[in-house]
């Protein structure tokens, strides 16, 4: 009888349940990463084990990304890389937030079944990643959708990286206006006023012209 390690596990469910599932929607795999590019935006997934983890217990999480190569090119101030991961997106999101109940892990320790694991796993990639991704098709529909979100409070893109895409995009107009009305909500704040300055300088905004 073959005694399969826990640790080992995880190689298993990517195997044999993750991968197939993004090898049919054309996604490439690096490690523990997958990507699939268009033309001017791309969508990314990663698989993250647990810091903590030990020989008799692992947990991992989903991280899902919208990627937009003009939005690293200003953000980064260098060439997007070809093999994009979750990691190089402005904002990526756990499978949690896409469920909408906060930080989600997966474990498995000895009492663990597996079975059930897989299940959740399957529907998971079948309910919330894919319809996610699903919704998007252009850069465009994204940044729609992404403003929408805003006035939700859902927050795909929080502003600031919502202003980068923009200006990235030639709506400079629109991503200072945006910019601007974030600024001036929160320039009281001491916590966020550094970060909004070097933000504006890096986007070439003007702040201090604005009222």
């Amino acid at each position: 009888m073959i005694i399969i390690r826990i640790q080992d596990q995880i190689d298993i469910i990517i195997r044999d349940i993750i991968s197939p599932f993004f090898k049919e929607k054309n996604f490439k795999k690096v490690g523990r990463n997958y990507f699939k590019l268009y033309d001017d935006f791309g969508f990314t997934f990663n698989i993250q084990s647990s810091q903590f983890n030990t020989k008799d217990s692992v947990r991992f999480t989903f991280n899902i990304g919208i990627f937009i190569p003009s939005a690293y090119r200003l953000n980064r101030g260098e060439d997007p890389p070809k093999r994009p991961k979750t990691i190089d997106c402005l904002n990526p999101l756990r499978i949690g937030f896409l469920k909408g109940i906060g930080d989600n892990w997966y474990e498995i320790n000895e009492m663990t079944d597996i079975s059930i694991i897989k299940q959740e796993i399957e529907q998971d990639l079948l309910s919330y990643v894919f319809p996610f991704y699903n919704k998007f098709n252009s850069v465009d529909n994204i940044i729609d959708i992404s403003i929408e979100s805003l006035k939700s409070g859902e927050r795909i893109f929080h502003e600031m990286q919502l202003c980068t895409i923009l200006i990235s995009q030639g709506k400079r107009g629109k991503g200072e206006q945006l910019f601007i009305e974030y600024y001036n909500k929160r320039k009281k704040t001491k916590h966020s006023i550094e970060n909004l300055v070097n933000y504006a300088d890096k986007l070439h905004i003007n702040i201090n012209t604005q009222k």
